[in-house]
């Protein structure tokens, strides 16, 4: 049984994913880092190449390769949002939704908006509005996880931990 980390981009997925991966010892993956390995290129390229509808195909073949065995996966943020994903998600694993407010993904993704093609052209003074649009166009889906943790004021271990005690 796979543990599936989704959520918003800067929610934790990828640093909580690698801790509970090391906690369990299990595999981990993350989607946009095996996107870059098969495509060759970053995200940013890829967006910029093929773009946003060709990065969404690349994680449609990534989740059409995940088999059932014992990983965590993290996800991209906008992955289970797309091509009815969350529905084949929910065949390959339990999918967790790592919950943060717009006040805690402005404050985390803030000093990364280079590193992400959808926020990357965003003003400052849109900043936390687009996340906010984009978060409450998202969110539906999200909660459609097995399990909700919410992550605000939390460390990463304390998240791992309540992971842990919350799969069967």
């Amino acid at each position: 049984m796979n543990i599936i980390l989704i959520g918003f981009m800067g929610s934790g997925k990828s640093t909580v994913g690698k801790d509970l991966a090391s906690k369990l010892q299990w595999s981990f993956v993350d989607s946009d880092a095996w996107i870059e390995a098969q495509a060759g290129a970053s995200i940013s390229q890829i967006f910029e190449s093929e773009g946003e509808s060709g990065f969404r195909a690349w994680e449609q073949r990534f989740v059409h390769q995940l088999d059932n065995t014992r990983g965590i996966i993290a996800c991209g943020g906008g992955l289970p949002c797309f091509n009815d994903l969350m529905v084949e998600l929910k065949q390959k694993g339990t999918v967790v939704y790592l919950k943060a407010s717009v006040e805690t993904l402005v404050d985390r993704l803030k000093f990364e908006r280079e590193d992400r093609p959808l926020l990357s052209l965003v003003s400052d003074a849109e900043f936390a509005q687009e996340i906010t649009i984009r978060l409450e166009g998202r969110e539906p889906v999200y909660l459609q996880a097995d399990l909700t943790i919410e992550t605000d004021g939390k460390t990463t271990s304390e998240i791992v931990n309540e992971v842990v005690a919350l799969i069967p």
